[in-house]
């Protein structure tokens, strides 16, 4: 983990930087049991880069890969499996805008883009809702 964090500022300023090689997901069993994956051969790299203040939103990209996904409704484990985002999130009205999106399993890859630089021409992903 690298990054800093200025306070000082009206608009708080974060840059942080998060990796891990081999990250293993067994202590996460009980949260993800219900979405059927098997968290004894699933091992993941992840790589996380936040970017931005409080102000004008938090550039985020990320980097997710797993050699063996282990998917415990399927015969087969799915092999290779990587997530790569580029995102935006504002703070003020809460929304993740996914700008561009790649997917990939087992040799397939399928790439998701917006059109713009605009929220209107990406993906919004959704809002959180204070419950």
């Amino acid at each position: 983990m690298d990054g800093w964090v200025c306070l000082n500022d009206r608009a708080k300023k974060v840059n942080l930087s998060i990796a891990s090689k081999n990250f293993a997901l067994s202590p996460f069993k009980k949260n993800l049991d219900p979405y059927k994956i098997d968290t004894e051969k699933t091992v993941m790299d992840i790589n996380l880069q936040l970017l931005g203040d409080t102000e004008k939103g938090f550039h985020i990209a990320s980097n997710l890969q797993a050699k063996t996904l282990g998917v415990i409704s399927l015969t087969k484990n799915l092999g290779e499996f990587r997530l790569r985002t580029d995102s935006t999130f504002n703070l003020h009205n809460r929304s993740l805008i996914i700008h561009t999106a790649a997917f990939y399993v087992n040799g397939f890859l399928r790439d998701i883009q917006g059109r713009g630089d605009g929220p209107e021409e990406s993906f919004l992903l959704g809002r959180y809702q204070d419950r």
